[in-house]
């Protein structure tokens, strides 16, 4: 089984294709042998990526991007970004950094530029101000460079929820992760050991 390279391309290029179960799953036998040092399963993609994990059983969206074996999986372009980078590719996402005017995102709050399991949820605010600093971005700009979808009028549903004024944000880390490291402020997604 071999990675498609249409798969390792940004989600805003009409290239692009989701990758496969399969693929998922060849991704993470890269990062087991990039990373040999980590018990790398599907409880520490989890817990790495902000996904619900129950100890016992470990994380059933990671179960279930794998499980689709040749058909295209559920995963994010977010996560699919993330593990990746961390299989030891180029990031496959295009960063996008102004480092003209840094007010916006030194704003941010410390507690939101962690590591997954003591990450608090970014504001909507917070997320607007990622969102301006990447290319003084609309959110469907944001929403094309992070894969998601949009509505027939080319507006994304999804990123207003993400960022409705100063409520808590329900924007899923790995989206956060992946916006925090495109304007410069560097990885925050880390591995937790079991």
């Amino acid at each position: 089984m071999s990675l498609r390279s249409e798969t390792l391309l940004p989600a805003n290029r009409s290239e692009r294709v989701h990758p496969t179960g399969d693929e998922v799953r060849l991704v993470v036998k890269l990062i087991k042998s990039h990373l040999p040092a980590l018990s790398v399963t599907g409880s520490t993609i989890g817990l790495m990526l902000g996904l619900g994990v129950t100890t016992a059983v470990g994380s059933r969206t990671f179960r279930r991007w794998v499980s689709t074996g040749p058909q295209e999986s559920t995963i994010s372009y977010p996560a699919w970004a993330i593990l990746c980078h961390e299989a030891g590719f180029e990031r496959i996402w295009h960063p996008v950094r102004d480092l003209h005017n840094d007010e916006p995102i030194n704003l941010l709050r410390p507690s939101t530029l962690v590591a997954a399991r003591v990450w608090e949820s970014p504001t909507g605010n917070e997320v607007r101000a990622i969102a301006t600093k990447v290319e003084e971005i609309t959110g469907t700009k944001i929403a094309e460079i992070l894969g998601l979808s949009c509505s027939f009028d080319g507006r994304s549903r999804t990123f207003r929820r993400w960022s409705k004024a100063d409520e808590a944000s329900t924007i899923p880390y790995a989206a956060w992760a992946l916006m925090v490291e495109m304007v410069g402020k560097g990885v925050i997604w880390e591995w937790t050991i079991e």
